[in-house]
């Protein structure tokens, strides 16, 4: 129960395996070390609290004094904000160590992911010895008691996150990492890079004094047309003046998309999830916080890095190919051409006309296109991931079209290399892992 007197006090019996769970006894003494040893705010608390005990002295005193003509100055109980943002990092791991996130190396090997779920007992127990300064006499604990600490313990609601530790973390130090909480329901990632879906939940006529309330960060139309209740804290934000505003509710509690389309307004939840922290704790981890949880991450380079460019053969430096797309983008197995380059006085330039010839027949022997035979077995399998079965025929229509023009547009989509993405969607069994 907290408050503790001391950590032995949050120490528990696991008669599974017939050992002490120290987990709590260790958040608690961490956050007590941690304030004890960050001096300024350790001496700022103390302060808070020596005044918030004289105000309660002096109410009492009052009490007693009704019947005279006194009056004194009241203190004001709000924290000072040093105090709010400590404890505020704290709810988000900052400053503690690291071995406390990973216990051991194995947990976090190299080139892996591991995600988390923050227990909010456990920050519950960090705050709690942080805030334990100055508590020495059993009217100190009792009056402790009495302050509202879970509020600061739920600052972010649920949490979660994960830890990266790879090279690609120092080799691309501009990554942008997005999280949802809706799964990614198409099964072909390479075909449906997509973010998911926002659940539609509501669509309403245009209204320029909505339009123009929302811009100015007012949300009193808002409620009234969507009929949000009036008791929550809701603030509105543009995203894109004008035309898309971002709807908070309760500090990150919920999330909704007002988007401008055509001529209506449509309200839509907003699965993208807050980023709280995203921080590289040394060159190759990287940690990510999310208000929510997390069912699908993304990790990408910044979308301007997009690029013209081929692969080499790690055996034959000097060879280069290009794998072939689809007409909808998605890559072609075992459907690449080798990339020509010119020699003497222009070595090692690329002669673009022969090699838009080689893709395009290339493109059409994988379509079986040139022989007049039947589209390939990988092609037609490659359609119904794409497509599905209804509309195979459309597709190969489509790709047969794209296979026997040369133009420039089409040759600018077989060799433009966008950013690397790489998913990672929470599977049916996913368990979010304890804090």
């Amino acid at each position: 129960t907290l408050p503790a007197r001391s950590a032995d006090q949050l120490v528990r019996y696991n008669p599974a395996n017939g050992m002490f769970d120290v987990s709590y006894a260790a958040a608690w003494e961490l956050g007590r070390l941690l304030t004890l040893q960050n001096e300024k705010v350790g001496v700022s608390l103390l302060d808070w609290k020596r005044r918030h005990r004289h105000e309660q002295e002096r109410q009492v005193a009052m009490q007693a004094l009704e019947h005279l003509p006194v009056a004194g100055r009241s203190v004001s109980k709000v924290m000072p904000a040093d105090i709010t943002s400590w404890f505020a990092d704290l709810a988000l791991l900052k400053r503690v160590p690291f071995n406390y996130l990973v216990p051991d190396e194995k947990m976090l090997p190299q080139e892996s992911i591991r995600f988390f779920f923050m227990d909010p007992e456990w920050i519950r127990c960090l705050h709690d010895g942080a805030f334990r300064i100055g508590r020495v006499l059993p009217s100190d604990h009792k009056r402790d008691a009495a302050h509202d600490q879970n509020l600061l313990a739920a600052a972010y609601g649920t949490v979660t996150g994960f830890l990266m530790r790879s090279e690609v973390v120092s080799g691309w130090p501009d990554l942008l990492v997005e999280g949802y909480d809706e799964t990614v329901s198409h099964e072909n990632y390479e075909h449906d890079t997509s973010p998911p879906k926002s659940p539609l939940k509501e669509f309403i006529p245009f209204d320029r004094w909505l339009q123009e309330s929302m811009n100015n960060g007012d949300a009193t139309e808002l409620i009234s047309i969507f009929n949000f209740q009036n008791d929550p804290t809701i603030e509105v934000s543009p995203i894109v003046m004008g035309s898309r505003w971002l709807v908070n509710i309760n500090e990150n509690e919920e999330l909704y998309i007002v988007e401008k389309i055509g001529d209506d307004f449509r309200l839509s939840e907003e699965n993208k999830l807050p980023m709280l922290r995203m921080e590289r704790l040394s060159p190759n981890v990287l940690l990510c916080m999310f208000a929510g949880n997390i069912q699908t991450v993304d990790i990408h380079q910044k979308p301007e890095a997009l690029h013209f460019g081929f692969n080499r053969k790690e055996d034959e430096p000097v060879t280069y190919f290009k794998e072939l797309k689809s007409h909808v983008g998605g890559e072609l197995p075992e459907c690449d051409v080798k990339i020509p380059l010119r020699t003497g006085d222009y070595k090692g330039v690329v002669e673009i006309q022969k090699l838009n010839n080689d893709i395009q027949q290339k493109m059409k022997e994988f379509g079986g296109i040139d022989s007049h035979k039947l589209s390939s077995k990988a092609l037609r399998l490659i359609a119904v991931d794409s497509v599905g079965e209804p509309n195979v025929e459309i597709f190969l229509e489509a790709f047969k079209k794209a296979a026997e023009s040369a133009t420039s547009a089409q040759f600018a989509l077989q060799m433009t290399e966008g950013v690397q993405k790489v998913r990672f969607v929470a599977g049916k069994q996913f368990m979010p892992l304890g804090g």
